[in-house]
């Protein structure tokens, strides 16, 4: 077993309701419930030793009506996002792994996965695939 640190900070844009976000760590909620501020989720895990684990990061709650777009279409005046703006894991931000090595991928089939994305604009699931020992994987991944 490797006990882990998590820290994930999210952020926000909105106009009109506050975003609501589920974080989950191999199928296990670690938190949830609306975000209105640039926030910081921490929590500690043990995950089993060499074994991959998938982080999740959803958008639960965005409707069409969350985005106003100019009478052309042209243009978004306002919208609902939910930023996935960090992951620490024991204290070392992942900074671009957590962009790189990230999908996205929308509750809706209308709309593509995504590889390399961490704003959320439609319901969906940001998704982090790491393994264990976390530190071997940290340096075969940098």
């Amino acid at each position: 077993m490797e006990t882990l640190n998590l820290k994930i900070e999210l952020d926000v844009t909105f106009w009109d309701k506050k975003p609501e976000y589920k974080i989950l760590l191999n199928d296990v909620e670690k938190s949830s419930g609306h975000i209105d501020k640039n926030t910081i989720i921490e929590f500690d895990t043990d995950l089993e030793d060499n074994a991959e684990h998938k982080l999740e990061i959803k958008l639960l709650n965005k409707e069409y009506t969350d985005t106003l777009q100019s009478d052309d279409k042209s243009e978004i005046l306002k919208d609902m996002l939910l930023h996935v703006k960090q992951i620490m894991i024991d204290n070392i931000p992942l900074d671009y792994l957590m962009y790189s090595k990230s999908q996205y991928v929308p509750f809706d089939n209308s709309h593509p996965t995504l590889d390399k994305c961490v704003d959320l604009g439609w319901n969906g699931t940001y998704i982090l695939t790491f393994s264990t020992p976390f530190y071997i994987w940290l340096l075969e991944n940098m």
